[in-house]
């Protein structure tokens, strides 16, 4: 309608403009003619004809509501860039708003609707001011109508935005609005566990007989603002109590996974009555019962009351304390073969700590995404460095971090607890190669031993490099690395003898190790697993029957096991065969879970 309106008003611009030419052209042709045919007439002044006076239109004034296609806010710093809000032409702002900003850098996003009107355009972008002033405006895509200014303040300041003649946008620095679990039925909020998880958003793990939650908030909220699931636009079962107050129903709510019921909130769509806001969505797990136990034995290991939680339980070696792992997802790009963890130290008689409230790990020694060192000290690795963290004074420590940020990241790590040493494969240069060199640390991170050409990595599948695994054990260390594109394994014993054989270790015993064979993909040129085998070093290596087919194989303490949809199976080196994993304890709903500590849980409800 905008571009029709244009055109209509130029085309009568154009026939009236025509209409003069042609008549003054008529007066100036021949003026005889003209005074010939006025002889005779009356020209008393009673019979003059007054002229005909001609009203153009006023033109349209400039408008961004007229001349924008789109407005957005966004905000950033070093980790992370976020929209604020983001307005299309129908729905430009009416009246004042309060927005907030959280992150250090804040931009103004303008696309104009038709980048030809470069002298619009520029009269318009004159008519922005910040605070007042007109601020610097980067024409970053000209040719698109696309402008961008940016508002390079404090972290802690506001300012107030007029964008020509839309209202004023007050852009104003707050921290987040945070809640807290009130415990208001049984069992207390104390066996609950909330953490904000950054892009996982805010977690809450919660029994899953409990059917509803309190939520208290840091500040007045308006009441009149609805929460709504994150599956639809249908508002959630929830009720404000008070200002500060909001209780959810969770009854009859959520989706099944497979460890509980999850519901996810859109928190960060209610709204303070000072205009903050909460920051991320709400996840809520509802989970039953577990009763972890010892693999071998069938003992109970634990009964914290956040046990039902985790995915994986590690113990300290005096068994005084453990970390409970929770799984938070993949890679949020799709481009990675990590897994975000968090961390949570427990200890009996003491609140829980959050180590990492998201880790994102690429590196899974022993099948878990953290060690112990001893029993205060913890370490983990990922692909941009190595940490210890001390659980009585809560300090993380970086034993080795990537000094460029991606060129020297690692591909492998572990603590080696026979030798008391950190084992890491680093690439030489990731952007030029997938060569790596081997390293050894020392408890603070000096560098004890150093070989520069050790191997090249492979692509195993796409967006995922093989990892160049390493197996330490009391008599010698199994690395892993390729020979034409090809993963081998070589042994190096305590005296530093060396032994090569075909294949990746995938576990590693003080009798021997169980090995998966390659070869090379003729059409894709990536190895591919094709046979398994078990070697003692010094011994000829046995071919061993291969787990079933389509199965997933991890291991669980010492032993092999391999899950088939809702089976699993455990490999029995006596008869060489794969049978039906069995509980110690005769237990109906039960499953073996990876990591060095062989456990095993059982849902109770």
């Amino acid at each position: 309608m905008r571009v029709f309106g244009w055109f209509l008003i130029v085309a009568l611009l154009s026939v009236l403009l025509g209409c003069e030419q042609a008549a003054d052209k008529g007066s100036l042709v021949n003026p005889e003619v003209t005074a010939a045919a006025t002889v005779g007439t009356d020209v008393s002044p009673e019979n003059k004809i007054p002229p005909v006076e001609t009203v153009l239109p006023s033109p349209i004034p400039l408008s961004f509501r007229t001349k924008l296609e789109t407005l957005s806010i966004g905000e950033e710093n070093d980790q992370l860039s976020r929209a604020i809000r983001i307005w299309n032409r129908r729905d430009l702002p009416t009246e004042p708003l309060k927005l907030v900003h959280r992150l250090e850098h804040v931009s103004i996003h303008l696309t104009f609707s038709n980048p030809a009107e470069q002298a619009e355009i520029k009269e318009l972008l004159d008519r922005v001011t910040i605070d007042g002033q007109k601020p610097a405006i980067d024409p970053y895509q000209p040719a698109r109508g696309h402008y961008r200014i940016d508002l390079n303040r404090q972290p802690d300041t506001s300012f107030v935005v007029r964008i020509g003649d839309l209202p004023p946008l007050t852009i104003a620095h707050m921290s987040p609005v945070t809640y807290k679990l009130v415990n208001d039925s049984v069992p207390s909020a104390s066996d609950s566990l909330l953490f904000p998880a950054a892009e996982y958003g805010n977690q809450l793990y919660i029994p899953l007989e409990q059917e509803a939650v309190t939520l208290e908030f840091s500040e007045a909220m308006v009441r009149s603002s609805l929460l709504y699931a994150d599956s639809g636009a249908t508002a959630a079962p929830a009720q404000w109590l008070d200002d500060k107050h909001l209780r959810v129903e969770l009854q009859n709510h959520g989706a099944l996974t497979g460890k509980g019921v999850e519901i996810r909130l859109r928190t960060n769509q209610l709204s303070a009555v000072s205009g903050n806001e909460p920051e991320g969505f709400l996840a809520i797990s509802r989970m039953p019962a577990i009763s972890w136990r010892d693999g071998q034995s069938g003992q109970e290991v634990s009964k914290g009351p956040r046990d039902r939680y985790y995915d994986q339980l590690l113990f300290a070696p005096d068994k005084k304390r453990y970390i409970g792992i929770l799984a938070l997802g993949g890679s949020m790009s799709g481009d990675g073969d990590g897994m975000s963890y968090a961390f949570v130290l427990e200890q009996p008689g003491k609140p829980p700590v959050l180590v990492e409230k998201v880790f994102y790990s690429t590196i899974e020694p022993y099948e878990a995404p953290v060690q112990w060192l001893d029993d205060k000290r913890l370490f983990y690795a990922s692909y941009y460095g190595a940490y210890v963290y001390d659980t009585e004074n809560g300090s993380r420590q970086a034993l080795y971090e990537d000094p460029d940020k991606g060129l020297h990241g690692l591909n492998f790590a572990l603590w080696d607890p026979h030798r008391k040493q950190t084992n890491a494969v680093i690439y030489r240069n990731a952007r030029e190669s997938w060569l790596t060199r081997a390293v050894t640390f020392g408890w603070s991170g000096e560098v004890l031993t150093e070989q520069e050409d050790f191997s090249e990595t492979v692509e195993a599948r796409k967006y995922s490099l093989l990892d160049l695994a390493i197996h330490p054990t009391a008599d010698g260390v199994y690395w892993t690395r390729t020979e034409q594109g090809i993963p081998v394994t070589d042994y190096v014993d305590n005296k530093g003898d060396r032994q090569t054989v075909d294949g990746i270790v995938r576990l590693a015993t003080a009798e021997g190790a169980y090995l998966q064979r390659y070869e090379l993909s003729k059409e894709y040129k990536t190895p591919l697993p094709v046979s398994w085998h078990y070697w003692q070093p010094g011994q000829p290596v046995q071919p061993i029957n291969a787990p079933p087919e389509q199965s997933i194989v991890f291991v669980s303490g010492e032993r092999l096991i391999a899950q088939r949809d809702e089976a699993y199976y455990e490999y029995e080196a006596d008869g060489n065969r794969w049978v039906l994993w069995q509980p110690a304890g005769g237990e109906d709903r039960a499953e073996p879970v990876r990591g060095p500590d062989g456990l095993y849980r059982v849902v109770k409800q």
